[in-house]
């Protein structure tokens, strides 16, 4: 909301007194006029700009001229040609008369102010939804209706980016600015394990950049920078707290506050979270330098804000970093090394499973093979007639051995399946296990290689089992068959 008032000079005639003439016994006493004073006129303005409306209240109090009042009304005529405009007249709190215009108005203005000593308002209201930019007319109402909260400032600002796609703003005339699109999906990935993924699409660069593009307009550029500066302090800190204060908590070796830090002090270190968050979240290793930067801001026994993010943070940030990375490339290859050998150790496995399940199918198959054979050559060496060979008892023990052989030879099929589910349940718990700790792209390489997944697909799909159960199934129907025909 913004107020100005507009004094009007006061107008008085100045005591005139004339002296005291004697003539003889004669006198004529002094003689004066009293000051007369026409009452200060003066009229009070008050903005007010919301998210969906923008409106101007002039109030004033009778006796006054009509042209004073047009006057500060005159100040809105630019925005007739963009907007339809309300104007209304208050008389105390009640209003009296509506009109689209000024000029539908004027008259019951001008009839209403020859009451002495009377209080009147004239409201103009514009409503901004009737655009579908994002409208801001006056950069210090707008902000100052804003929420104080950081948490719903951000919130406010993502909101804008979601629903609109271009800032519509009057500086010295009305131009145009087009917002970035959000991405939803990327900015969760992004900040995957912060609280704040939950709540907001946009990030501090979307912040960065339109406050770029509106650096001429100082009120709103100078706002941003501090919604920028909120939006990084919120990704940094360890914890956040808001109830009567704003407080930034930072946890590692020791521990930090920074409480309520002044808006001065948000803008002259804008520019240093803005780098600091660009390099943190520039690649995979988000959380080690989470990690270092909460562990020097607790050591900086500083509790105000330019003192935490000063340069030289920077330049101990990339330093300690540096030696992290260096002293963690051992242990990096090492966990590199024992997953690869876990990976083959996998794979070995799913080829012994398959191994095991083939041998056992086909020894199976040979068994009941074998039988027969057997059977064929008892009968020739005990000179036994070959048309008679499926006696009752021999078809009996042949059915049930059969039989018996498919059984097995699926549920060596069903464990092969059982072993296979079990093998990737532990590929993926070790993938979930090691993905913070490995980069991206040796997950893939590692996870994803083309023998396991050739060899465990292989596994999930063969039909082996079927071709020996068919052999199986052809022998029972021979020996039932050739059973039938002997009775």
């Amino acid at each position: 909301m913004s107020v100005k008032t507009k004094p009007i000079k006061t107008m008085s005639i100045k005591t005139i007194s004339i002296k005291t003439i004697s003539i003889k016994t004669m006198s004529i006493k002094t003689m004066s006029i009293k000051t007369m004073s026409i009452k200060t006129m003066s009229i009070k303005t008050v903005i007010t700009e919301r998210k969906d409306a923008f409106e101007v209240e002039i109030s004033f109090s009778s006796p006054i001229d009509i042209s004073i009042i047009e006057e500060a009304i005159d100040e809105y005529n630019y925005l007739i040609a963009d907007f339809n405009l309300t104007y209304r007249l208050f008389q105390n709190r009640s209003c009296i008369e509506t009109q689209k215009s000024w000029q539908e108005l004027k008259p019951d203005v001008e009839e209403s102010i020859k009451d002495d000593d009377e209080n009147f308002r004239i409201q103009i209201e514009l409503n901004k939804n009737s655009k579908d930019e994002f409208v801001i007319i006056n950069p210090r109402a707008f902000i100052n209706d804003l929420p104080k909260s950081p948490e719903e400032l951000i919130k406010y600002w993502n909101n804008v980016f979601i629903s609109y796609q271009t800032l519509y703003i009057f500086n010295d005339g009305f131009k145009r600015y087009s917002l970035i699109h959000s991405e939803p999906l990327k900015t969760k990935e992004l900040f995957n394990d912060l609280e704040i993924s939950n709540s907001v699409s946009i990030t501090p660069e979307h912040i960065f950049n339109l406050s770029q593009k509106v650096k001429a307009i100082e009120q709103l550029h100078s706002h941003l920078l501090i919604v920028l500066s909120y939006f990084s302090l919120l990704l940094f800190c360890s914890k956040y707290r808001e109830t009567q204060d704003i407080r930034f908590i930072f946890e590692g070796y020791n521990s930090c506050v920074i409480d309520n830090p002044d808006q001065n002090s948000l803008v002259t270190t804008s520019d240093t979270l803005f780098t600091i968050y660009q390099w943190v979240f520039s690649d995979l290793n988000i959380s080690s330098k989470l990690g270092i930067l909460r562990n020097l801001i607790s050591l900086s026994n500083a509790r105000a804000l330019e003192d935490c993010f000063s340069h030289n943070l920077l330049k101990s940030l990339f330093s300690n970093y540096q030696v992290y990375m260096k002293e963690n490339v051992k242990q990096y290859f090492e966990i590199k090394n024992k997953v690869t050998e876990f990976m083959f150790d996998l794979l070995n496995k799913s080829f012994d499973i398959s191994d095991q399940y083939k041998v056992a199918s086909r020894n199976t198959a040979l068994a009941v093979l074998s039988y027969f054979f057997t059977v064929v050559v008892i009968k020739a060496i005990n000179k036994q007639k070959l048309d008679v060979l499926f006696t009752p008892e021999i078809s009996s023990i042949s059915i049930v051995f059969i039989v018996s052989a498919i059984i097995y030879v699926c549920m060596v099929h069903s464990d092969l399946i059982k072993k296979n589910k079990s093998i990737k349940s532990r590929i993926s718990e070790l993938r979930v296990r090691y993905e913070h700790v490995l980069c991206k792209e040796e997950i893939e390489e590692l996870f994803n290689s083309e023998s396991l997944t050739t060899s465990l697909n292989d596994n999930s799909s063969t039909k082996y089992h079927v071709y020996v159960i068919g052999v199986l199934v052809t022998l029972l129907s021979c020996v039932i068959l050739f059973s039938a025909f002997n009775l």
